[in-house]
């Protein structure tokens, strides 16, 4: 009777590992994601920059979608390490 709990119990951890594995590759590949979308954010935001509209309304909505973005990378970065 132990052997089979303990049996059932170690297939349980097993299973829960490899979900959580799984988890956590997928949130790094959004962060990873999240990261790239970001860099060519900040390319549009430094060639609007150039053209002298960093005041439009183009601008600011993304420079919100950058933050927006730093948001769930962070919040994604704290789901990996907890």
């Amino acid at each position: 009777m132990g052997l089979s709990k303990d049996k059932i119990d170690v297939e349980i951890g097993i299973k829960q590992a490899v979900e959580t594995q799984k988890n956590i590759r997928e949130l790094e590949k959004n962060i990873l994601g999240l990261k790239d979308a970001n860099r060519s954010l900040k390319s549009e935001m430094t060639s609007l920059a150039a053209q002298g509209k960093k005041n439009s309304d183009e601008y600011r909505n993304i420079y919100n979608a950058v933050q927006s973005n730093n948001r769930k990378i962070r919040e994604h970065t704290n789901a990996v390490l907890d």
